[in-house]
């Protein structure tokens, strides 16, 4: 194997690990100045909120908050529409 063959199975393998993960893209779908909102409401940091973002738990009461900010706003559901569609 040569230096190239390495580095695209290791550049393959990082995309594959970000598609995997698709709570990290929750941030994404979040309206300007949400985290701060979210902070608010809840009576954190924005630190923390974007901590528990970056985390994704489903469990966790500030990923369920952003959740549900993005379902209002109809992002979620432009999100699952879009990764629906194939590729060609």
């Amino acid at each position: 194997m040569d230096l190239n063959t390495d580095f695209t199975k290791l550049s393959n393998r990082k995309e594959t690990q970000k598609l995997e993960h698709p709570h990290q893209n929750l941030k994404l779908l979040l309206h300007h100045g949400a985290v701060s909102a979210i902070a608010k409401k809840l009576g954190i940091s924005a630190a923390a909120v974007s901590q528990a973002l970056k985390a994704g738990k489903p469990g966790n009461r500030i990923v369920q908050e952003a959740v549900l900010m993005a379902e209002a706003s109809g992002a979620l559901y432009t999100a699952q529409a879009l990764a629906s569609l194939t590729r060609i």
